[in-house]
């Protein structure tokens, strides 16, 4: 059975989950510069738009992941 996404930040260490959002920020940045290229010629971007948003959805749980452990540490300390 596959793991779900937030199951897998979940168990990942603070280290990786940190790596992975710089690395999905930019990567996200780059994919909407690419869109606006696309827009810009009158070209199809859907493809694009959909790698865009699952990049979204990644750093958002990525965050809440890291928001969620901050918050935790802070309560124990």
């Amino acid at each position: 059975m596959k793991m779900k996404t937030i199951e897998i930040y979940e168990k990942a260490e603070t280290v990786t989950l940190q790596s992975l959002l710089r690395e999905y920020e930019q990567l996200s940045e780059d994919t909407e510069i690419l869109i606006d290229d696309a827009v810009s010629r009158d070209e199809k971007y859907d493809n694009l738009r959909k790698i865009s948003d699952d990049y979204e959805i990644d750093i958002s749980l990525i965050r809440m992941e890291l928001n969620r452990r901050l918050w935790c540490e802070t309560i124990i300390s």
